[in-house]
C-alpha cells in the first residue's frame, strides 16, 4: 500500500503520514486521534478523510448545469495565477482558484451556481488564495487536494471554510479515477510526496466528451519524470507552472504529445513566464500555443470529441462557430475552424461582434462583411464557405 506523506494542522491537531513509517504516524497521532492501522487509514477529526484504499475508481453524482449544455473548459485570465473550469450539461468542476477575487464573479458569469468539485493542485497562494470564498459561495460537493499543508493564512482560511461547511477532503492516489457525472479525472501524481510543494502537485487528466486535458499544477522536472511513464498522449496540455522552464520537460512532452497547449500567466510578469525555452519546445512539436497574457480568458469548446479554441482578446464574446456556420461548418477541417475562431477573436471590433452574434449565418454578405473588417488571413476559408452557402441557397 502506498502511504502519503501528509502534514495537516487544524485547531492544534497535528497529523503526519510518513512514507514507509506508519508506526511513527501511529505513535505521533495517538495522543490526538484514533488510529486504525488495520487498513492503513487515519480517522481525522471534523473535516478530513484519507481516501484511496478502497478501490481504483470513485463516482460522484452531479447536479449543477451549464446553461448552453455543451462541454467546455474555461481557462480564466486571473493574472499570475491559475483557475480553470470544466463544464458539461450536468457538472461544474473548478481546478484551482487563482489569486484574484474576481474568480467568484467569473464563475457566476459562467452560469455556475454550485460546484460539483473543487480541485486544488497544490497549496501555493496563486492557486488557492480564494478557495475559502469559493467554498462559501458555491458549496462544492467534493474537494480534492494533494493533502499537503504549508501553514499559510490562505490555507487556514480554506480549512476554516471546509470545517464551517462540514466538508470532507479527498486525497487521490496514482491510478485512481474520480468520475463526476460525465467528467472523468484520472490521477497520476504525485507518485510520492517529497516536501517540495511544486513537485507534490496533483497531476491528472480530465476526460471530457472524448477530449483529454492534462493538468500538472506547478510540477517541475522531477515531478514530471515521476509520472511520465504512466502518461499517454492527450489532446490539450495545460502548461505546467505558468510556462516556467523548470517544467514542460522534453520527457513529459514526448509522453503526452499534445495538439494544443494553454498557459496561464500575467502579461509582463516579473518571472518572465512563459519562458522562451518552453514555447520553443512546444512549437518544435507543432503544438498550437495559447496564453491568458495574450488571449485573455480561453475557451476550449468540445464538440463530438473534437477541441476548438475561442479566446476573449478584444472582448469578443464566446462563439460556437460550428453552430453559427450551420451545415456549412461540415465543409471545414478542424484546423480551419480553429483558425477562423482565432482570427475572429484577434480582430475584436464592434462590427464583427455584431455579425458573430447573429447565428447561424443567413447570407453570404455576412461573411463578406467579416472579411472586409480585417480578417484577411481567413479569406480562403471564407471563399470555401461562400461556395457552400451558394449551394445551400440554390437548394432552397
Amino acid at each position: 500500500m502506498r502511504r502519503i506523506a501528509l502534514v495537516l494542522v487544524l485547531g492544534g491537531v497535528l497529523a503526519a503520514y510518513v512514507t514507509g513509517a506508519f508506526d511513527i504516524v501511529e505513535k505521533e497521532l495517538s495522543a490526538f486521534i484514533d488510529v486504525d492501522t488495520s487498513d492503513n487509514q487515519v480517522e481525522l477529526p471534523a473535516i478530513f478523510a484519507w481516501l484511496g484504499f478502497g478501490g481504483s475508481s470513485k463516482s460522484f453524482p452531479a447536479g449543477t448545469s451549464n446553461e448552453n449544455g455543451k462541454p467546455r473548459v474555461v481557462f480564466f485570465d486571473v493574472g499570475q495565477g491559475d483557475a480553470s473550469l470544466i463544464q458539461t450539461a450536468n457538472a461544474n468542476v473548478l481546478i484551482d482558484t487563482g489569486n484574484q477575487a474576481s474568480i467568484v464573479q467569473d464563475l457566476k458569469d459562467h452560469d455556475v451556481e454550485k460546484l460539483d468539485a473543487l480541485v486544488l493542485t497544490h497549496p501555493h497562494d496563486d492557486h488557492i488564495r480564494y478557495a475559502d470564498k469559493i467554498i462559501e459561495e458555491f458549496d462544492p460537493k467534493h474537494i480534492i487536494t494533494n493533502g499537503v499543508y504549508n501553514g499559510t493564512k490562505n490555507e487556514d482560511r480554506f480549512l476554516d471554510a471546509m470545517e464551517e461547511k462540514q466538508k470532507v477532503l479527498d486525497v487521490p492516489k496514482p491510478g485512481e479515477i474520480f468520475s463526476i457525472d460525465d467528467i472523468a479525472l484520472h490521477f497520476y501524481g504525485p507518485v510520492q510526496v517529497t516536501g517540495d510543494t511544486n513537485n507534490d502537485s496533483l497531476v491528472f487528466k480530465a476526460e471530457v466528451d472524448g477530449v483529454d486535458v492534462l493538468f500538472t499544477g506547478d510540477a517541475e522536472i522531477d515531478g514530471e519524470a515521476a509520472v511520465a511513464p504512466s502518461l499517454e498522449p492527450v489532446d490539450v496540455y495545460h502548461v505546467g507552472h505558468h510556462g516556467s522552464k523548470t517544467s514542460s520537460s522534453p520527457a513529459l512532452l514526448d509522453a503526452i504529445n499534445p495538439k494544443i497547449a494553454i498557459y496561464s500567466a500575467k502579461k509582463d510578469n516579473k518571472y518572465g513566464h512563459p519562458h522562451k525555452e518552453v514555447i520553443d519546445r512546444l512549437k518544435a512539436k507543432s503544438v498550437k500555443v495559447y496564453g491568458t497574457d495574450k488571449h485573455g480568458t480561453i475557451y476550449l469548446n468540445i464538440r463530438n470529441g473534437k477541441p476548438t479554441i475561442m479566446t476573449t482578446k478584444g472582448n469578443v464574446k464566446q462563439i460556437d462557430l460550428p453552430a453559427w456556420l450551420g451545415v456549412c461548418s461540415e465543409e471545414l477541417t478542424e484546423e480551419e475552424i480553429a483558425e477562423m475562431e482565432e482570427a475572429v477573436a484577434d480582430v475584436g471590433n464592434e462590427r464583427i461582434k455584431e455579425v458573430m452574434e447573429r447565428r447561424p449565418i443567413e447570407s453570404i454578405e455576412e461573411l463578406q462583411n467579416i472579411d472586409a473588417n480585417g480578417v484577411n488571413k481567413i479569406t480562403e476559408i471564407i471563399k470555401k464557405l461562400n461556395s457552400c452557402l451558394e449551394r445551400e441557397e440554390n437548394n432552397e
